[in-house]
């Protein structure tokens, strides 16, 4: 992608924000079959395989690093920009597509991920199971959740199980990563 193709941060949260919307609370098929057909910028999304991306999503400055993030994820479309915006900020980046493969992939590579960033409401185990298999292997992991829709019971359970934090979809990619670095800093 050439620098030409590339969208300025304000454009990039627009986007970034009306692909993550989701719907109405309880629903499980959130942004199925989600298609974002517009131009933004440089940027055309279509759902096509050939979506462009831009290489570099907004930085904070201080943020370059070299910490594993596990991205626990079922939206692909919102996968692939959280990624992209956690990647082109110098964090290596794991993707389970659901609450069982994060517990494998967590299970097996827990020493080497730094924070986990997780979906609440997820296929095959939820985030609130998938919080207690966590802290079972590694107690001292921090999760940060995200959400469309967090109701104050589900909030409250999870700070009591552990979880460091809430992201409210639609989130933006500033919003992001000042929480992953509050939550990371917090650790030292």
């Amino acid at each position: 992608m050439t620098e030409k193709q590339r969208i300025d941060a304000r454009k990039f949260d627009r986007l970034f924000a009306v692909i993550s919307r989701t719907a109405i609370p309880g629903r499980r098929n959130r942004n199925r079959g989600l298609r974002i057909i517009g131009h933004l910028g440089s940027l055309t999304h279509d759902d096509s395989p050939n979506t462009s991306l831009p290489r570099k999503g907004p930085t904070l400055k201080g943020m370059e690093s070299t910490k594993t993030i596990l991205l626990v994820e079922d939206e692909e479309v919102l996968g692939k920009l959280v990624t992209e915006v956690l990647a082109s900020n110098g964090y290596k980046v794991l993707i389970a597509e659901d609450g069982e493969q994060a517990a494998r992939v967590f299970s097996h590579l827990h020493s080497n991920i730094s924070l986990v960033l997780s979906d609440v409401h997820l296929p095959k185990i939820g985030g609130d199971r998938l919080l207690r298999i966590m802290r079972k292997i590694d107690p001292q992991v921090p999760v940060v959740f995200e959400s469309g829709y967090f109701d104050a019971q589900l909030k409250s359970r999870l700070l009591r199980s552990g979880a460091q934090g809430f992201i409210q979809k639609p989130q933006v990619p500033g919003e992001i990563l000042t929480k992953i670095r509050d939550v990371l800093s917090d650790r030292r």
